[in-house]
C-alpha cells in the first residue's frame, strides 16, 4: 500500500511539474506576441482579430488619410487647368511627383499637334464606378461619329489624402 501512495504522489509530482513546464511555455509564447503587437498585453493575451490589426497597423497609410481634395475637385482642377492653357499647372495640382514630367511631355505634344481643345472637349463629366480608400475609377463619354464612346480617369490617394489623376 505504500508503494502505491508513494508512486501516486511520483506520478502527481511528475505531472505537475509538467504542467509548470507547459504553462510556462505558454506564457513565453504569448508573451512574445503581446510584445510584437499581435495580441492583448492583459491575460488571457488573446490575439487580436484581423480587423483589429488592420486598424492598429493599416497597411497603407492612405487608408486613413483624411480626404483633402476629392477625385471630382482634382479632375475639376485639371480641366481648369487645361482651359487656361497652363500645361504646368494641370500637371502640378493633378499627378503624382514622380509622373509629372511625363504627363507634362505628353500635353505639351497634343497641344503642340493642335488637339488641346479637342482633348479639352472631351473631357466630359465624370461618374464614380468603382471607389475604395485609396483607388477609384471614373468614366466619361466622348461623343465621336455618333456614338458614344466610354473613358476610364483612375484616380489614386496620397498619403496626404489628396486624390491624383493615375490614367486618362
Amino acid at each position: 500500500m505504500r508503494k502505491k501512495v508513494i508512486l501516486g504522489a511520483i506520478g502527481i509530482l511528475i505531472l505537475g511539474v509538467a504542467f509548470i513546464f507547459y504553462s510556462y511555455g505558454w506564457f513565453l509564447g504569448k508573451q512574445e506576441r503581446v510584445l510584437t503587437g499581435t495580441a492583448r498585453p492583459e491575460f488571457p493575451y488573446n490575439d487580436y482579430t484581423i480587423d483589429e490589426m488592420n486598424k492598429m497597423y493599416p497597411q497603407y497609410v492612405e487608408n486613413n488619410a483624411p480626404t483633402i481634395q476629392t477625385p471630382e475637385q482634382t479632375y475639376d482642377k485639371f480641366r481648369a487647368a487645361l482651359r487656361k492653357g497652363d500645361l504646368d499647372e494641370a500637371v502640378k495640382c493633378c499627378f503624382r511627383e514622380g509622373e509629372q514630367m511625363k504627363w507634362r511631355e505628353g500635353l505639351e505634344e497634343i497641344k503642340n499637334e493642335g488637339l488641346l481643345d479637342d482633348m479639352i472637349k472631351d473631357l466630359g463629366e465624370i461618374e464614380k464606378e468603382t471607389m475604395n480608400d485609396w483607388e477609384a475609377n471614373y468614366t466619361y463619354s466622348i461623343f465621336e461619329d455618333g456614338k458614344n464612346y466610354g473613358q476610364i480617369v483612375s484616380f489614386i490617394k496620397t498619403s496626404q489624402g489628396i486624390w491624383l489623376i493615375e490614367s486618362l
